[in-house]
């Protein structure tokens, strides 16, 4: 920065000629001198007249040094501010450069997804997907901050519907909050004028932000977005927006400086939680520009609201979005129960249930609910009109409170409505296989789909086709409600039972059943294992597979006899066929439970040795070993299961698995992911060429096999792994390859049936 001074005597001489002719009696200036050998000084030169005005006085004072400091501190400024603009203009041009290769990778990386992918490249496509979004949310992030820094940046004023744009804006961040269990909820004031002039681009910006923020920093909780009207008239509303969360909070002194630029609560916090600490301050920054201050509340520890307040011209009746209809009065008098146990969501529907002349009672628990459902019987002598349940809650959830609701006669006439998140997985499958629900609400609850669903539960013959297409896809399996409530009717038993089972599908499924009928159940994975909890446990009752490792079903039963023990023990096999039954008998076994087995096989085996029956009773206490021997006769006349069966077997028979699971949906999903994995292992070990040059190996693969596809009511892939086990039985390596082929087509087609049911 170069500065140009006038000659001395020429500022002096000007000075002078208007002190002279001034009015003023005093006036300064800063003069530069040359002295020789001293270089430059600079003085303050003060003239002053006297009372009379006959006299000039001349004060002179060495400034030289503060002057230097001021010219110092002038250049400094100078050069800052040429800084700034340098910077600000280069993030600027950088961001838009940088932009535009990125938009061509997601949009590429869309198109690529278009395609047939493996699952493998699907993986990588989406991979590439969510590392261009993040950059992109960077760049941004320095381009807002660029253009604000520059001056730059304009906002727009249109007509826009600050609900929808909420709730559009909450819909795309909850599926993050969702994974860590934290719940969004929003509510927005009946009485305002929500129709308004602004910019919804940047409004969305900034509560897109200020959510993502809170839900970063909650890991427990609810995360929730209010408008409130503050004041309205004929031609503005000044709403309140405030942004509540359940999080981590901020200390006293980190609020201060929280809304600088490049700057978080904690500076270990950029690393756990990433962010360019810019989000905060761009947000002020546009608070600002629209005429309100963006402020913050918050307790360490308890959690933190962002909330500021602006004022909207209202949107003239041409600009009106007509999504924002007006709602009827078609449920006054509607009885409603809501169940869901965050009573902050809770509150939120509670509020508009009551705006359209609903009568509302909650209830915090599935547990809580279905007591108050029967109550209200007794009190009314009618049910509740609706009931709107959450899905996942702790106890008793959305979908055992519904089971509940459908098997009881007096509260079938409640319509029931499901408040889920996302359908993903095997939530989907079961949001596909339920028939109990009249609608579902996906979470965070819009205030339209609310009032859509709770007409359409009271009066569905005002829904229209296309409304009722998610509710056909429910019912796609019309009796699965039937199939449950009549198998959950469970017998309840008393004592211990032991459990020998290496297969951990099937060990699941035991213990499932078994702690279902009450007993107390302990497992082991081996005969050994089994011997020695069947001496220091001292059973009432113990199943036993027999083909297991370490030590098979017989020789553990043998040993279990041999130490003097007379707990019964029940054999559990799928070899039901030719010198079975003297073998179970041989080897001490006193039952016998053929695979695959149900609940209804189970129950007259518990009923005979653990309840106190007649004497005539307990001779039929190897009725199933009739069965063996009608199985004998087939295998004698070598009738194979293919000739026996009108129709081809089933590759998953849903119905009747159910009936096996005892009707408990939720129990057989979370078996089919175990399942899977253990088939994946098995297929891998039948890959090894060597595994055919020991068929006793095959043998017993086909045979674990066999067993949890039958249990499973995966027929088709169950007489594949008898094939492939018979073949190894009879050592024969040529039919082993062949039934090793179909058992792994068999095993494709059961993997693909069951993929909407899988978890992701």
């Amino acid at each position: 920065m170069a500065i140009r001074y006038a000659p001395a005597e020429t500022v002096w001489k000007r000075f002078l000629e208007k002190f002279i002719q001034g009015e003023s009696r005093h006036d300064q200036i800063t003069v530069s001198v040359p002295i020789k050998n001293k270089g430059t000084r600079w003085f303050a030169l003060r003239l002053m007249r006297n009372s009379r005005e006959s006299h000039i006085f001349l004060l002179e004072d060495d400034v030289t040094e503060q002057h230097h400091r001021e010219m110092q501190l002038k250049i400094a400024r100078y050069d800052a501010e040429k800084a700034t603009k340098t910077k600000s203009d280069f993030l600027a041009n950088m961001s838009h450069e940088i932009r535009t290769p990125i938009h061509t990778i997601i949009g590429m990386s869309e198109l690529m997804n278009t395609t047939n992918l493996d699952q493998e490249q699907e993986e990588y496509s989406s991979q590439i997907r969510f590392s261009a979004d993040v950059l992109l949310s960077l760049i941004n992030d320095i381009l807002d901050f660029s253009k604000i820094e520059a001056g730059q940046l304009d906002l727009e004023n249109t007509a826009c519907n600050l609900q929808l744009l909420i709730e559009d804006s909450i819909d795309i961040v909850a599926l993050e909050a969702h994974k860590k269990g934290v719940e969004v909820g929003f509510y927005a004031d009946p009485e305002a004028d929500l129709v308004v002039m602004g910019d919804p681009t940047r409004l969305r910006q900034i509560i897109m932000n200020l959510v993502n923020n809170a839900v970063k920093f909650t890991e427990e909780g609810q995360v929730m977005v209010y408008l409130n009207l503050v004041e309205q008239d004929e031609a503005a509303s000044t709403i309140r927006f405030s942004v509540e969360d359940s999080g981590i909070g901020i200390s006293r002194e980190k609020k201060d400086t929280l809304f600088e630029a490049f700057t978080q609560a904690d500076s270990s916090t950029t690393r756990r939680y990433g962010g360019t600490g810019l989000g905060l301050s761009i947000c002020r920054n546009l608070v600002k520009q629209m005429g309100g201050v963006l402020e913050v509340e918050s307790s360490e520890g308890i959690g933190s609201e962002f909330f500021f307040t602006l004022t909207f011209e209202r949107a003239s009746q041409m600009d009106r979005d007509e999504t924002g209809a007006a709602y009827g009065e078609d449920l006054k008098g509607v009885t409603v129960l809501l169940v869901d146990d965050n009573w902050k969501i809770r509150d939120v529907l509670v509020k508009y249930l009551t705006l359209w002349g609903c009568r509302v009672d909650e209830a915090g628990s599935g547990r809580e609910a279905f007591q108050k459902m029967k109550e209200k019987v007794r009190e009314d002598d009618r049910p509740y009109d609706i009931c709107i349940t959450d899905q996942l809650m702790p106890d008793i959830d959305g979908w055992q409170l519904a089971s509940q609701v459908r098997a009881h006669d007096t509260l079938t006439r409640t319509a029931l409505i499901l408040m889920s998140l996302k359908a993903k997985g095997t939530e989907e499958a079961k949001m596909k296989l339920l028939g109990w629900f009249s609608a579902y609400i996906t979470k965070p609850v819009r205030m339209r789909d609310l009032w859509e669903k709770c007409i359409l539960a009271m009066f569905p013959e005002k829904s229209e086709a296309g409304e009722l297409e998610e509710l056909e896809e429910l019912s796609r399996i019309d009796q699965i409600g039937d199939i449950l409530a009549s198998s959950s009717q469970i017998l309840k038993f008393s004592g211990k039972v032991l459990i020998a089972e290496d297969h951990p599908v099937n060990r699941k499924l035991f213990e499932s059943i078994l702690k279902k009928q009450g007993l107390q159940v302990i497992s082991a994975e081996n005969g050994k294992k089994a011997l020695e909890l069947a001496d220091l446990e001292q059973p009432d009752l113990i199943f036993m597979d027999c083909q297991m490792p370490v030590m098979n079903g017989y020789e553990a039963s043998m040993k279990i006899r041999d130490a003097g023990i007379k707990t019964p023990i029940v054999a559990v096999t799928a070899n039901a066929l030719k010198g079975e039954k003297e073998k179970c008998l041989e080897s001490g076994m006193t039952d016998f439970l053929p695979k695959p087995f149900k609940n209804r096989d189970i129950v007259p085996i518990l009923k005979h040795w653990l309840s106190t029956e007649t004497p005539e009773e307990a001779e039929n206490g190897l009725e199933e070993l009739d069965d063996v021997e009608e199985l004998e006769s087939l295998d004698e006349h070598d009738v194979t299961r293919e000739e026996l069966n009108q129709e081809d077997p089933a590759v998953f028979d849903l119905k009747q698995a159910l009936d096996t699971f005892m009707g408990d949906l939720n129990l057989l999903v979370s078996l089919l992911n175990p399942f899977i994995e253990q088939m994946e292992k098995y297929l891998k070990m039948l890959e090894d060429p060597d595994v055919f040059s020991e068929l006793q190996e095959v043998r017993g693969i086909g045979h674990a096999i066999k067993g949890s596809a039958r249990n499973l009511s995966m027929e088709e892939l169950g007489m594949a792994a008898e094939a492939l086990e018979f073949s190894g039985r009879d050592n024969k390596p040529d039919e082993a390859a062949k039934a090793h082929q179909r058992v792994r087509a068999a095993y494709e087609r059961v993997k693909q049936t069951l993929q909407p049911y899988l978890e992701k």
